[in-house]
């Protein structure tokens, strides 16, 4: 940057002292200033408000209940106060209900990026705990303060409403309103604002916010109308009769006198307190000393500004904090605390790495004014210019949808449908053309009302996307288990409906509007063709009867395929007739066992696409009698029709082959050798332990087949890892060259490279064979705060272990050198185990570990690995 410049920017400095100490701060819901160049003292400003610090304490209880991170603006303190957070915190531990609120008052066309900073937070903490908003937009306080017209600022409210709605707020979960059309859309408000009106005095009203005798009795009125949106009872139609349900109230700072007076009366209206977190204020262009302003242009980046004007107000008025010359800078160093580039990548570069990075530049004065005005004006930009896009499209009919109080199912789903064709206008011209076609000529009658394939799609589709109830609840009539939770009988078993309805593993791009999925099952025209064209070629010349009914395989699969999406009963009941265990569940005779079909017929574990229609799938040669099968039948089933996924004779063959291997063992008990099956019978004959001979020659099975996928996909593994890091490959292969070029591999030397077992004990941390591993629970015991019973089955997580950053350095990376570092193993013993671990600890972990080094080293030596293309999935 040319010097010239970087003195420019220091005139900002001339009438400021960096250093005074006894500033003079004014913060009110109406004005926002103070002496100091780094702005507000918020310390300060939470001791006179009587508020609460954020805690670290109080952080992580939120990333424990909710095991999400905090946002970046509370972690950098941008949110930095609160009035009981910590209650929101217990009523979403003891999963009882609360919403959020904020609000705006609408004072220009456009909100500037203060403005967006409340509804970021807002929109992120309603994404987190799944619940109701209401947007308050105060056209009536700027008619009483700003002086507007009263249908001015009723435009400028729908004008910010659209800007709000273009930051992806949730419409089903989501109402917008201007006070001056919702006083008479809904008189609960009314009632609301007047009863609080009633139990605040003048002289309280004055206290708090300063009024004086030349104030319009409307100002003074005005509070109870922003109070009142505190109240669940305001909204009958969100809440029915409740008014019992509190709030929670992301706001600036500035607007805390508003809702401690609402605090205040709440009691004695017998209402609960809302609850509030508070952001500092956003800095105007020219410096901290006040908060952006609407109606200076220049002090603020509006989300209309073209990127030339945001390159020019932010190079032109951006407030720094460099030397008064390079030299100077490069010298001394910036002031983050005071320069504006600085302080606002704090509120939009979401990157903490990055912005770690340019404080650090910036105040070694490694970097430069100019190019730090640079790094932000390209981070602006691209923010305006996304904003700008969505927002084109919110229409004033999509506007309407947000402030309309949605009164009831059935008009939510119509709206929320009427939002989706709107944001959607492809699939809204699809429909009228097919509604054009079936009702033109046509009176709307009951029995008509279905006849749209494609209207029922649509209608599908938004509940999809926006559920009548985002939660369903159900009584468990009896102790059952649910994925590893033990649920008693009598408890309430919660379904997050919108987490299934948007889950990626059971629907293809769920946060799509894609009627046609819908459309799929009930047409699949190919299979339609395809099944027609069969039926011509078998039943076009012959008469169908009871013999040839079942000629057509393509038909038997249609029909078995549409029974599995959509099966008879949905479950079934068996009674035990003897004493058995189903996966770890114990089944006394006579009980009754409950297996639900659906479930079973819609298993990705079980089914390739289980939500696809695909008849082929029964086509296959002997897919009905394999492994469907097992995935439903009962052992006694199984064995009666003696079914096996390995071909019988196969089995029969290494079943006698193991039998006359033992007998010949048990009678030459003097021979020895030293191997599992020698182990396994003298520990059986040692203990006089009555183990039937089947399951004897089952762990002669594991003994052939065990290890085999294990081995051969850690083996891939450790290719692609060399692949994709050549440096270690060549080390690995130098290393090899000398180590065996002139011997022959024997069992003897397979170990003799460190560098190779350090390569593959680097790759099973990195793709462990397991991914979790399980154990019982001896004992009662307590693991971080979560109590087990003896008996219980607790999960290990080893992919998790593996690539926890609190365990091992940078562990997303291929760091074979770990492993060399004398006495690593000792240090991480706890938590390495590709193996497992403890007295349970894979028996054929050695054997595995030499076939490793055995099928690494032939190949190695002798082939390269290149990397060509990345794999979509490893």
């Amino acid at each position: 940057m040319a010097e010239a410049e970087q003195e420019s920017f220091s005139d900002n400095f001339k009438d400021i002292d960096l250093n005074k100490d006894d500033n003079n701060d004014e913060v009110t819901p109406w004005n926002v200033k103070t002496d100091s160049a780094t702005g507000i003292d918020y310390d300060k400003l939470i001791k006179l408000f009587g508020s609460s610090k954020i805690s670290d304490e109080l952080i992580d209880r939120f990333e424990k209940l909710t095991n999400k991170k905090i946002h970046y603006f509370i972690k950098r303190g941008i949110f930095f106060s609160h009035r009981e957070f910590n209650k929101i915190l217990d009523l979403y531990e003891q999963k009882k209900p609360f919403y959020l609120y904020t609000g705006r008052g609408p004072s220009s066309q456009a909100l500037h990026l203060g403005h967006l900073i409340p509804f970021i937070l807002t929109k992120w903490l309603q994404e987190t705990f799944d619940i109701p908003l209401v947007i308050q937009l105060t056209d009536d306080e700027k008619f009483l303060w700003k002086g507007l017209d009263i249908e001015v600022a009723r435009k400028l409210a729908i004008e910010n409403a659209k800007d709000i709605i273009a930051m992806g707020f949730d419409i089903s979960k989501t109402l917008i309103f201007s006070d001056l059309t919702f006083m008479g859309q809904c008189n609960s408000f009314y009632k609301n604002i007047l009863k609080i009106q009633r139990n605040v005095t003048f002289n309280q009203v004055k206290g708090i916010f300063g009024f004086t005798n030349s104030d319009c009795i409307g100002k003074i009125a005005f509070p109870a109308i922003q109070a009142a949106p505190s109240f669940s009872s305001t909204f009958p139609f969100i809440f029915g009769d409740r008014k019992d349900i509190p709030c929670l109230i992301p706001c600036a700072i500035d607007q805390d006198p508003y809702f401690r007076m609402t605090r205040d009366v709440a009691p004695k209206l017998k209402y609960k307190k809302p609850a509030l977190l508070h952001s500092t204020f956003f800095p105007a262009l020219q410096g901290a000393q006040t908060k952006m302003s609407s109606s200076e242009d220049n002090s603020s980046i509006f989300l209309t500004d073209k990127p030339n004007e945001i390159k020019n107000k932010i190079n032109k008025y951006a407030f720094s904090g460099g030397g008064t010359t390079v030299e100077e800078h490069k010298e001394k160093g910036g002031n983050c605390d005071i320069d504006i580039s600085y302080q606002y990548l704090r509120f939009f570069l979401e990157d903490d790495e990055r912005l770690k990075q340019i404080k650090e530049d910036y105040t070694s004065g490694k970097l430069l004014t100019g190019h730090l005005k640079k790094e932000l004006i390209e981070v602006l930009q691209k923010i305006v210019e996304d904003h700008r896009q969505k927002r084109e499209k919110v229409t004033d009919e999509i506007v309407m949808k947000f402030m309309e109080p949605r009164l009831g199912t059935v008009s939510t789903t119509v709206s929320n449908t009427l939002y989706c064709l709107a944001t959607n206008p492809d699939w809204q011209n699809k429909l009228f053309e097919e509604l054009k076609k079936t009702y033109s000529t046509n009176e709307i009658t009951y029995e008509n009302l279905n006849d749209s394939a494609l209207l029922d799609s649509v209608i599908k589709e938004t509940l999809r996307i926006y559920p009548v109830l985002n939660r369903i609840a159900r009584v468990a009539e009896q102790k059952c288990e649910l994925n590893d939770i033990k649920v008693d009988a009598g408890q309430i078993v919660g379904i997050n409906v919108y987490s299934m309805h948007h889950n990626p593993d059971l629907w293809d791009e769920p946060h799509k509007f894609k009627p046609d999925r819908f459309l799929e099952e009930a047409t699949n025209p190919d299979w339609q063709n395809k099944l027609f064209e069969e039926l011509k070629k078998t039943y076009s010349t012959n008469e169908i009867t009871y013999e040839n009914l079942n000629d057509s395989a393509l038909l038997d699969s249609v029909i078995k395929e549409t029974l599995r999406i959509y099966p008879v009963l949905n479950r079934i009941a068996r009674v035990a007739e003897h004493n058995c265990e189903l996966n770890d569940i114990k089944v006394d005779a006579g009980q009754i066992v409950g297996i639900n079909v659906y479930s079973m017929h819609h298993n990705p574990d079980l089914w390739d696409e289980p939500h696809k229609f695909k008849p082929d799938r029964f086509l296959e040669e002997g897919f009905m009698s394999k492994m469907a099968l097992f995935a439903i039948l009962p052992t006694s089933v199984i064995d009666l029709l003696r079914l096996s996924v390995l071909d019988i004779e196969a089995v029969d063959y290494l079943a006698n082959l193991c039998k006359s291997i033992i007998k010949q063992r048990r009678e030459n008990k003097n021979e020895k050798f030293n191997d599992f099956l020698d182990e396994l019978i003298t520990s059986i004959d040692e203990k006089n332990l009555e183990v039937p001979l089947n399951e004897i020659i089952a762990h002669c099975f594991i003994f052939f087949f065990a290890g085999m996928e294990t081995v051969a996909m850690t083996l891939s593994n450790t290719l692609y890892c060399l692949a994709t890091n050549p440096d270690w490959q060549n080390k690995l292969f130098e290393e090899l060259k000398k180590t065996y070029s002139t011997n022959e591999i024997t069992y003897e030397n397979l170990n003799d490279s460190a560098l190779l077992d350090s390569v593959i004990k680097e790759t099973l941390r990195i793709y462990p064979a397991l991914n979790r591993i399980a154990r019982v629970a001896e004992q009662k015991c307590e693991l971080n705060d979560i109590k087990v019973d003896a008996g219980q089955i607790v999960g290990i997580n080893v992919y998790s272990m593996h690539h926890n950053p609190d365990l091992w350095d940078e562990p997303h990376k291929f760091k074979p050198d770990r492993f060399l570092e004398e006495g690593f193993m000792s240090k991480v013993n706890d938590y390495y185990m590709p193996f497992g671990g403890g007295p349970r600890i894979c028996v054929g972990m050695r054997l595995a570990l030499a076939q490793q080094h055995d099928k690494y080293l032939q190949r190695h030596l002798h082939f390269y690995m290149k990397k060509e293309l990345l794999p979509l999935l490893t």
